[in-house]
């Protein structure tokens, strides 16, 4: 899992959620069945805490009906009959509950449908494990009895064992530099005695293929060459005597071959072209390789080929417009499990083969199985495979004014919704959370939640504003409390146009204040104190120059604050100063995401900037994170530190720099990926947006459908 917290334990998370049950509410509850449910992965937990709150708090019938629909949901992803029962009473005993219960009617729709999809009685998929911390990743494919997991620590680059009955890690290599090396593509051998795998070196970018034994000895490099570039572990032969692998080379050419354990020979069976990375697993008797592979002139849709183990000949085996991917293979080596996207959907598919060659067409296993990644099939049909969750989520915290650190850890800042959650903004009083949900379909709903009550209210007629796909809006409450301002695009039918917007919180309408033109993009926009103008960025692409730009909402008079082109006025950081004399904003020197970036202050006035800061790669400034403290004393910055294993950056630490001049302190609070920082009024507490990824392991039994004459 890469936790949406670094450094910040999920007990701490839970800690503000502890107390005695007496003290709890049902909110409270709820609250942390949410936890327990998405960014834990403990379904069973979040299951009882659900139960609980129907039992206890069966009065408040909202809330109750809420977590019979939360629990319908957890135990759909246990794959637990048990869903449909919660949905059912939810029906039956809710049916005043209008939203809950169009959601409880979708949902055993779904689950009827799939009912009679063509699927073996008793399938079963539970979750086996959730990555922690993002600190392990799981780095091979699961042994052949499944009991072990190559994983990988990302802190080290070394490559562990994970015994799946028992949660036991293993090391069995040992970095003398963390990093130095990484590990991937690992392959248990049949007898569980080896694991090979390639160890590739960062510092002179070479690759080689090694094996190991469980417990880490009898470590050694089975093959090596400077001409390939890179070494994929793709499976052991049934004896043990050869490692199947993939060599890419530094043409870009991929050989299909066996490396012999004994002396590291390479016996090449089919060299093939350019195109992409193919999958591939080994038949259980090593008489076949099916793999999956894009034809030339296409750059996604794959078809599946059979290659016999020993290159003699090779036999098409799907080939269908729809892009398909090779899973595993069924125990007795009689079918192939593949995803196809054929029917429209992601779903699961199994093919029937005999002597390397396809029976019949394939029968659908599985519906909606997804863009899973394979971790391999066991002697006993189950198949394992990892899934990912990337979200994001609002969240509250709170810090010490005095000393900027953390009293109570980030919490989820709806009951409602805990995943695509965005762009958080408090009310000028700090009565009210403004924030919107994210929908497949880009549309928007803009919810007001009480800070006292939790009690939240959805907008009208606002969802047709977009803010990008994966963008945030940049929320900012005006100062009357009437209104928000957005940036975005509006969603109009004859052609969106980004802008800045403003959302009126009564009734939902959305208006545009200012619109880009051809050229000429708007940026983030703030407004000042007495909300009779708004200060917005905007960006020609032309004289790649930026602007700070000045309006007065009544007129529509426009006068520029600020004009650069180098330095470029960067990122979306902009903030007022709470009596609106200052502004604060970043710049940057040299080439985008290489050079230098500085935090400074403009007067609202007019005037020169005065800079706070300058930090040099591979030190950044996070431009989504720039706020003014309450009292107007700080400018509140998150600032990162990018590293050459980390292209994307790291994590955001925040940091707080005198508004008058001094030296930055950090402050008690480490992000991943935060957006949109803000302070309630009180000081004390904050709002952000951060990211969510979740990965787990999961198992799926008791789907594969006999083949002719019985499985064996």
């Amino acid at each position: 899992m890469r936790s949406l917290l670094m450094g910040i334990t999920v007990s701490l998370l839970l800690a503000t959620g502890a107390g005695t049950a007496a003290a709890q509410s049902g909110y409270d509850l709820f609250q942390q069945a949410l936890v327990k449910e998405r960014a834990d992965g403990n379904l069973q937990q979040a299951i009882q805490l659900y139960q609980r709150i129907v039992l206890e708090y069966a009065a408040d019938r909202a809330l109750a009906s809420r977590a019979l629909l939360q629990m319908g949901r957890s135990y759909e992803r246990l794959g637990s009959t048990e869903a449909g029962k919660a949905y059912e009473r939810l029906l039956r005993d809710y049916a005043d509950q209008r939203e809950q219960v169009a959601t409880a009617r979708a949902r055993l729709a779904v689950l009827s449908r799939v009912a009679r999809a063509a699927q073996p009685e008793g399938m079963a998929i539970r979750r086996i494990w959730t990555y922690p911390e993002s600190r392990l990743d799981a780095a091979g494919q699961v042994s052949a009895d499944g009991r072990y997991l190559p994983v990988e620590d990302m802190a080290t680059g070394d490559l562990m064992i994970r015994d799946l009955a028992t949660g036991e890690n293993r090391y069995l290599t040992h970095n003398a530099v963390p990093r130095a090396h990484d590990v991937g593509d690992a392959q248990v051998s049949p007898d569980t005695r080896w694991v090979a795998y390639n160890w590739d070196n960062n510092e002179d970018q070479t690759t080689d293929l090694r094996i190991t034994r469980l417990d880490g000895s009898g470590t050694r490099v089975l093959y090596s060459h400077e001409e390939v570039r890179d070494i994929v572990a793709e499976g052991w032969s049934p004896d043990g005597a050869n490692v199947l692998v993939q060599l890419v080379r530094k043409d870009r050419t991929r050989q299909i071959a066996w490396i012999s354990v004994a002396d590291g020979s390479v016996r090449v069976l089919k060299t093939l072209g350019w195109q992409g990375y193919p999958r591939m697993r080994l038949s259980p008797d090593g008489r076949y390789i099916a793999y999956d592979f894009a034809p030339l002139g296409s750059d996604s849709t794959h078809g599946i080929r059979l290659l016999a183990a020993d290159g003699s000949r090779e036999t098409p085996l799907v080939e269908h417009p729809g892009d398909d991917h090779v899973l595993g293979w069924a125990p007795d080596g009689k079918s192939l499990l593949f995803r196809s996207e054929r029917s429209g959907t992601e779903d699961g598919w199994v093919i029937q083969i005999d002597d390397g060659k396809p029976q019949g067409p394939p029968q659908l296993v599985k519906k909606n199985i997804g863009r899973l990644n394979p971790r391999g099939m066991t002697r006993d049909g189950a198949f394992y495979y990892t899934v990912s969750v990337n979200t994001r989520g609002a969240y509250v915290a709170t810090l010490d004014p005095g000393t900027g650190n953390l009293l109570a850890p980030p919490r989820p800042a709806s009951h409602r919704y805990v995943g695509n959650t965005l762009s958080p903004d408090w009310s000028p009083t700090g009565e009210y959370l403004a924030y919107y949900v994210s929908n497949r379909s880009g549309s928007r709903i803009f919810v007001i939640r009480s800070v006292e009550t939790g009690e939240e209210r959805d907008l009208p007629r606002a969802g047709k504003f977009v803010a990008g796909r994966g963008q945030s809006a940049h929320m900012r409450w005006s100062p009357d409390g009437r209104s928000i301002l957005l940036v975005g695009w509006d969603g109009a039918d004859d052609g969106s146009r980004r802008g800045v917007y403003q959302l009126d919180v009564e009734t939902g309408d959305v208006t545009p204040i200012v619109q880009s033109v051809r050229g000429v993009y708007v940026g983030q926009a703030v407004w000042s104190p007495d909300g009779k103008v708004i200060f917005y960025t905007r960006r020609n692409t032309a004289t790649q120059s930026a602007e700070i730009v000045v309006r007065e909402l009544e007129t529509g008079q426009e006068t520029k604050l600020h004009d650069a082109a180098a330095p470029r006025i960067g990122g979306p950081g902009l903030a007022i100063s709470p009596d609106g004399q200052y502004l604060a904003f970043l710049s940057s020197w040299g080439p985008l995401g290489t050079g230098a970036k500085a935090l400074s202050v403009i007067p609202t006035a007019g005037g020169e900037p005065r800079e706070l800061l300058r930090v040099q790669a591979p030190e950044r400034i996070n431009g989504n994170v720039v706020a003014w403290t309450p009292d107007g004393r700080y400018v509140v910055f998150g600032k990162q530190t990018q590293t050459e294993e980390d292209a994307q950056g790291s994590t955001t630490k925040f940091w707080r720099v005198p508004a008058a001049g001094g030296e930055p302190q950090m402050l008690g609070l480490a992000i991943e990926d935060p957006l949109d920082l803000r302070f309630h009024p009180d000081g004390r507490r904050i709002t952000f947006t951060s990211r969510v990824d979740i990965d787990e392991i999961w198992v799926m039994e008791n789907f594969l459908p006999p083949t002719e004459g019985g499985n064996e």
